[in-house]
């Protein structure tokens, strides 16, 4: 049974045991289904007065043998396909190459037959042949010699699809223009050079797609011998770094794709190629978020300036507007632009003026939720916008210029959590003032209302304010402004009056201090007008080290100190002592230590020293890390003294006789009044 397509001119014959006689008018025929083991001369005698263009024996016609003189009748045959014929033998096959016209003879495809290799002689009955297509796609070979294309005169594409090859000899790519070795399990980049390393194999391949390969490692001297090649693409394999310069050695390269390779890693200058017009890097995950040198940025297109396409989509582009205007300062001729779905949520001033030649910007499924009104001016080229998926709530005035909306062949601000409220009128007006929306993908089913909850999910279409809904809002915006800042000014007030209560009795405490100076009865304090030199502070647990060292080599320089147990009035309250002995001492020794900050009655102490420091001024004390405090330990007081106020660190040993010179000179120091205490 045969059908007819195209006017005709297209015969698609299944499940037959012979060829039939066809229509005039049909130039090609596929064969499916049906059982023809052996192909004669004699099998096309039906149509041999047919002008048949292209013969395709697909899916299955349970051929086992082809005859030497098959395709003799066949004169006007230009594409010979035999595809899914399991049953044929290659090496059977390859003689009855030899009864085409290779006159107009150029397209030889020969796919999914299960072969595992190919006899060195196979295209020798078309030698002088120029093909335009050669496909063994979807065989499987694991060695591709391509010493077989040596007898043809030309070979425009080769296929090889899904063909299992790991290794792939290019001697014989002479005259081969363009390469498809997509999915296969090629380890390395085919050596391109004559044994030499001078020569090229290939010195007219314009063309190399070495997509899903298992290509590990790109060096700069991978493609040393391809000084033709436009197009590379490496799409989906398993590089894990681009060093600098490795495409640089192609002079002729204006095509770069190297998709879908996850932690694949981009070093400065990878891409450096003054030829290179496109670069298609989407879908690599890499983190340039990560990276934090702003001179890593500024050099990664330094070197990449005539490039007129990039695709970054699906990357993640830096968070810090300066490194991402150092990425793209670069790219002065950049035509297309596609950095959807890279986590940006702000676009840098005067990103886009730096592409004066810019068309078609792609910003898709980003956290966009509002740019500076200068950041789409003076876009002149601009034909393609696309800011669909983004957070855009409000479009107004200032968003776009009118001269760019106007200019617009396509605009996409679909998918974006729109406000219906008042703010959006300008927006609306717009869409029903003028055309735009003819250029607006989606509209109307996809731009509906986030906010307020009442319309959600509305469309935006439908959402119509009246100016005196609007002025209403207008005004009670206005009111509630006016509350809410009143609210933050009292909240600040009191914010500061409790944090800084401490600065304001200083302050209180100064403006006395002043006044008294002009009234001229300020006294001036002294050590002389105090019974000790220093009231030591400190955790009965430190006795030892205080009453042995410190005490001992403070009193052996003249100094006299007070301490509880030796000094105290008998039968006065410890409380009472303290605070009465603390006044008759002219500095507060505070030697501190993790037992120092678990005690209750220390911590009293430090809150009277800190009263003391607040109306003495720093100098008024003198404190001793004698044993590091751990930060569980730690409590507000002694947090809020130690940030405050300078102390000294206990060390043995080297540095020890600076410590205790430092302990005296604090004792002996100046309280320099008026104090100016900072706390």
């Amino acid at each position: 049974m045969c059908q007819y397509y195209k006017k005709n001119s297209v015969a698609i014959c299944r499940k037959l045991h012979y060829i039939p006689v066809l229509k005039e008018s049909v130039s090609t025929l596929e064969l499916r289904l049906c059982y023809l083991p052996n192909i004669r001369r004699q099998t096309f005698q039906n149509i041999s007065s047919n002008k048949i263009i292209r013969l395709a024996f697909k899916v299955n016609n349970s051929i086992q043998a082809i005859s030497t003189d098959a395709f003799s009748d066949l004169r006007y045959l230009q594409t010979l396909e035999v595809s899914f014929e399991r049953q044929l033998d290659v090496f059977n096959f390859k003689s009855s190459l030899g009864s085409l016209n290779v006159t107009l003879f150029n397209e030889l495809i020969l796919e999914s037959n299960g072969w595992t290799s190919l006899p060195d002689n196979l295209l020798d009955n078309l030698g002088g042949v120029t093909l335009s297509v050669l496909s063994l796609s979807e065989n499987d070979f694991r060695i591709m010699n391509a010493s077989i294309f040596n007898p043809i005169f030309g070979l425009n594409t080769f296929f090889c699809v899904g063909c299992s090859i790991k290794y792939f000899k290019a001697n014989g790519l002479m005259k081969v223009e363009s390469i498809d070795l997509t999915n296969n399990n090629i380890f390395e980049i085919p050596n391109f050079c004559d044994d030499s390393g001078k020569k090229s194999l290939a010195p007219v391949l314009k063309k190399l797609i070495l997509t899903d390969n298992a290509i590990r490692l790109i060096l700069p001297s991978s493609f040393k011998c391809l000084k033709s090649l436009r197009s590379l693409f490496l799409d989906g394999n398993r590089m894990k770094d681009l060093k600098k310069n490795s495409f640089s050695i192609l002079p002729s390269l204006m095509r770069l794709s190297i998709k879908n390779i996850p932690r694949l890693n981009f070093r400065q200058k990878a891409f450096s190629s003054t030829s290179l017009r496109s670069l298609q890097l989407s879908q690599n995950g890499f983190r340039f978020d990560k990276i934090d040198d702003l001179n890593y940025f500024r050099g990664i297109f330094k070197n990449t300036y005539n490039l007129e396409k990039l695709d970054l989509s699906k990357n993640y582009l830096p968070h810090k507007p300066q490194y991402t205007f150092a990425m793209f300062s670069p790219l002065k001729q950049i035509r297309t632009l596609n950095i959807a779905t890279t986590g940006i949520a702000s676009i840098p001033d005067g990103l886009f003026q730096n592409m004066p030649y810019l068309q078609k910007l792609i910003l898709i499924g980003n956290k966009i939720a509002r740019w500076n009104p200068s950041t789409f001016k003076n876009m002149t080229n601009l034909r393609n916008l696309h800011l669909d998926g983004n957070l855009i709530h409000i479009i107004n005035k200032t968003s776009f210029p009118t001269l760019l909306l106007n200019k617009l062949k396509t605009f996409g601000i679909s998918s974006n959590p729109f406000w219906c409220t008042c703010d959006q009128r300008w927006f609306l007006g717009i869409l029903r003032s003028t055309n735009i929306t003819k250029k607006m993908h989606n509209w109307p089913k996809y731009y509906s209302c986030a906010y307020p909850e009442n319309l959600r999910n509305s469309l935006l279409s439908r959402y119509r304010p009246t100016e005196a809904e609007c002025k209403i809002v207008y005004f009670t915006s206005i009111i509630i402004i006016a509350v809410c800042s009143v609210l933050i000014f009292v909240f600040f007030i009191v914010l500061i009056l409790y944090r800084c209560h401490i600065n304001l009795k200083n302050l209180l405490y100064f403006a006395r201090v002043r006044h008294r100076i002009k009234k001229g009865y300020l006294k001036l304090t002294s050590c002389d007008d105090f019974d000790f030199d220093a009231f030591v502070v400190y955790c009965d647990s430190d006795r030892q080290w205080v009453h042995n060292n410190l005490i001992k080599r403070l009193e052996d320089k003249g100094l006299k100190i007070c301490i509880h147990h030796r000094d105290f009035e008998v039968g006065e309250p410890i409380i009472n002592n303290i605070e009465k002995f603390m006044n008759k001492s002219w500095k507060i020794i505070v030697v501190m230590s993790n037992d120092f900050a678990k005690s209750e009655w220390c911590q009293w102490e430090v809150n009277l020293a800190v009263e003391r420091r607040r109306r003495q001024g720093m100098n008024a004390l003198v404190l001793i890390m004698y044993r590091q405090i751990d930060s569980k330990h730690m409590t507000s007081g002694l947090r809020t003294l130690l940030n405050t106020t300078p102390h000294l660190i206990f060390t043995e040993g080297l540095g020890e006789r600076m410590f205790w010179n430092a302990v005296v000179n604090g004792v002996n120091k100046s309280l320099m009044l008026p104090p100016t205490a900072i706390l």
